[in-house]
């Protein structure tokens, strides 16, 4: 990517997907961008800024004057913080989810149409090998017209170990990706009748993911000070029946007790099924899995084919994601661009899901 003038990126938040995400790839770059980070406490945003030799900025959003606003935050606050910096003529890179409730995730694409500036949501499996390879033979129609997906994300210790990672909950923490995954993989819009229910939570200790403040399989425990009380619940099934389309089936955990980290897409299809199993993000588990990644029933003879035998090992998608988010923040569009529209319908979708666990009924909502 080359660019005339120097670029002045501002990252809100200096959290974990910051240091080991966002911060070494903007150092990588030979466009060479002005960083700049803040966070709600000044003391870790000057840590963050000594340690990757940029600078902490305090003040407002505006008052950076940055072109392009990376949002690393907890979730609840991604959708205030998105229009904030669309109205002071940013473009916004977001970390997954784009919001914690359709009407928010609405109110960013509004502003985004308003102000005239981009909105790269972060659902960072799409810019997988395995799910890119799923997508396009889903849509040779292979196995026919699609009548359900079944998404499943299950952690072997995978609970976060401070109150901030638990806050959001595993739906929207894991769930946020699937339900993203199956619009981006089917397409489907149009009303919704969703219902999800949670199973009670194994206790915290069992082990916490080392991203959020904990290390596997209960080996150390997170500083008192941080230590979470346990989520609300950390397993949820989901359902939902998409008109006119077909059915789509959620299962997230963050503690399912089986061999280990597993994520399950499978497609059923009017005249044969697709699946992948693989590990996402940076699961230890990813050095590990066995092969075949994405597979077909071939209905002739009632055999699989495979069709990519293993997945990448290195979590390169992160990468990828980030090249298309900055390349179409300067200038270029290109057509794998994160479509903001699938972002609105997926947080749609996991609203509608979550006003389901806290009423213990089914939820009527319009994937627009």
């Amino acid at each position: 990517m080359m660019l005339r003038d120097r670029i002045r990126v501002l990252l809100v938040g200096s959290g974990e997907i910051a240091r080991r995400v966002h911060l070494p790839y903007l150092l990588s770059q030979p466009w060479q961008p002005e960083i700049l980070v803040t966070d709600r406490d000044p003391s870790v945003a000057e840590r963050v800024a000594v340690e990757f030799g940029t600078r902490a900025h305090r003040g407002s959003i505006a008052s950076a004057r940055a072109q392009i606003v990376v949002i690393c935050t907890p979730a609840a606050s991604h959708a205030d913080l998105a229009v904030e910096a669309l109205a002071a003529g940013m473009h916004v890179i977001c970390e997954k989810p784009l919001a914690i409730a359709a009407g928010d995730a609405r109110r960013v694409a509004e502003a985004s149409r308003r102000h005239g500036r981009r909105v790269f949501p972060c659902y960072t499996n799409r810019y997988r090998q395995d799910v890119e390879i799923l997508r396009d033979l889903l849509a040779s129609k292979r196995i026919g017209r699609i009548r359900e997906l079944s998404a499943q994300w299950t952690r072997r210790h995978g609970v976060p170990g401070t109150q901030g990672g638990l806050a959001a909950g595993v739906l929207w923490d894991l769930g946020s990706h699937l339900a993203d995954l199956a619009l981006h993989l089917t397409g489907w819009s149009g009303e919704v009748t969703a219902f999800a229910a949670a199973a009670s939570p194994a206790p915290v200790d069992e082990g916490v993911a080392p991203w959020y403040g904990g290390t596997w399989c209960g080996e150390s425990r997170p500083a008192a000070e941080n230590r979470a009380e346990g989520p609300a619940e950390d397993t949820v099934h989901a359902l939902a029946r998409v008109a006119g389309h077909g059915v789509v089936r959620l299962l997230v955990s963050w503690n399912q007790q089986g061999a280990g980290d597993e994520v399950c897409l499978q497609a059923v299809g009017t005249r044969g099924v697709a699946e992948l199993r693989t590990v996402f993000g940076f699961s230890p588990d990813r050095q590990r899995i066995e092969g075949p990644c994405v597979r077909v029933s071939d209905p002739r003879n009632a055999r699989w084919q495979v069709v990519l035998d293993r997945q990448s090992r290195e979590p390169v998608e992160y990468r990828r994601q980030l090249d298309v988010a900055y390349a179409s923040m300067t200038g270029a569009d290109p057509p794998e661009a994160a479509d903001l529209d699938v972002a609105v319908r997926s947080v749609t979708l996991c609203d509608a899901f979550a006003r389901s666990l806290a009423t213990t009924s089914s939820v009527a909502a319009t994937l627009a």
